[in-house]
């Protein structure tokens, strides 16, 4: 998948980037953030609806996940 914007919403809200019928309004979002010699993702859990799983893990309301990608 390719995003071509800062914050990439997931969920059910109708300006959600990726559309998910029954959940709540948004389940979690992924922000990008370009560095000088690295990126950083984040992935941060909002809805209290449905299961957001990592690496096989349920990510939490409120948690935040940070990703570094080093060039």
């Amino acid at each position: 998948m390719t995003a071509y914007t800062p914050t990439f919403l997931i969920g059910s809200n109708k300006n959600a980037n990726v559309l998910i019928k029954d959940v709540s309004v948004v389940l979690c979002s992924i922000r990008f953030n370009e560095c000088e010699d690295s990126s950083i993702t984040v992935l941060e859990r909002k809805g209290s609806k449905g299961y957001v799983y990592v690496n096989g893990r349920v990510i939490k309301k409120g948690y935040k996940l940070y990703f570094e990608i080093r060039r």
